[in-house]
């Protein structure tokens, strides 16, 4: 492969992750502060260049890699949970609240013994280099190869999802391994095309069925998670109908949103317990943030719609497939 060619490579996103490692200070807080200058989302997106080059190159390498980056992003995304969570009481007072807050703190101290172990931290730890030295006795694809590849990879990867889907492997009734683990695996979708460095572009036009106009809001059209990479010149974008695009990210988001939802009830319920909280508080929190069976019951009714429409009455994979797949046929 020459050097002029367009092929994602990993090396930016190793270089990106370095610096955010070397602004993390001298203090005690390197890992909240590498949270803070958006290292996870850095890692995602390296994470999907390794999924990816994992299914279409050297398996045992970047499977890995890849190992290694998932952990740093999975200890990032509890302490971006416990964040979350935490803020999501800030209008509350009381035992729970202040029990609260000292679960954060002590959960920071491990957090950032835990992301040390990871090495991404600090800047000098010695990975960035092993890490950069492994990626370099690869033996990258050309552009037309990798097109085909990545076209045949993603395909793979959503009819695993409607299979999974298919066979009922999705309890939207559980927070986690239902919402949370199919929102997992539309959202890859939506990094691979992301870091496929223009590889991949959406094709405008006009809706090919109207019930997909649920889709088509403008929050999600102007959303930055939209906003591919440009074409490299000289290459065969493969297309996606921008319309399809839209309805994963709009599902993307319903899921997301429920999700939150259940999981903040499902924690409430957990801490309460090891806060040995008072029922007296509990009542008034569950009616402050509407913590109720009746708007949990109500959540999975729509979600449930949602997702089956998703899935079965307006096929959106199977056209994300089909996009695919035509333009795989054009190249």
């Amino acid at each position: 492969m020459t050097t002029t060619s367009s092929v994602p490579l990993p090396f930016e996103y190793l270089q990106a992750l370095q610096n955010i490692a070397a602004k993390t200070g001298s203090n005690d807080n390197k890992a909240i502060n590498f949270y803070k200058l958006a290292g996870r989302n850095i890692l995602f997106k390296l994470e999907a260049l390794c999924r990816i080059y994992k299914g279409i190159n050297d398996k045992d390498l970047f499977e890995k890699i890849n190992d290694q980056v998932k952990s740093a992003e999975d200890l990032l995304g509890q302490y971006d949970f416990e964040v979350w969570f935490a803020q999501q009481f800030k209008s509350t007072e009381g035992s729970f609240f202040d029990s609260l807050n000292n679960s954060l703190k002590d959960f920071e101290k491990s957090f950032e013994v835990a992301f040390k172990k990871s090495r991404f931290i600090p800047a000098n730890s010695g990975l960035y280099e092993e890490l950069s030295a492994d990626f370099k006795k690869v033996k990258w694809p050309g552009e037309r190869e990798f097109a085909e590849q990545l076209t045949a990879f993603i395909i793979k990867k959503i009819e695993k999802v409607i299979k999974e889907y298919e066979d009922g492997s999705f309890d939207l009734s559980e927070p986690e391994e239902g919402l949370h683990e199919l929102r997992r695996k539309i959202r890859w979708i939506s990094i691979y095309a992301s870091v496929a460095n223009g590889f991949i572009q959406l094709k405008p036009g006009p809706l090919p069925n109207p019930d997909l106009q649920r889709y088509q809001t403008e929050e999600i059209i102007h959303s930055p998670f939209n906003e591919l990479p440009k074409k490299p010149r000289g290459i065969n974008a493969i297309q996606i109908q921008a319309p399809h695009f839209y309805a994963l990210s709009w599902m993307i988001q319903e899921l997301g949103i429920i999700k939150d939802r259940a999981l903040l009830n499902s924690t409430f319920e957990e801490r309460i317990k090891t806060y040995k909280t008072e029922k007296s508080e509990v009542e008034v929190i569950r009616k402050k943030l509407d913590l109720t069976n009746r708007k949990q019951e109500d959540d999975i009714h729509y979600i449930t719609g949602i997702v089956d429409d998703f899935f079965k009455k307006h096929l959106i994979l199977q056209r994300i497939i089909r996009d695919l797949q035509r333009s795989h046929s054009d190249a």
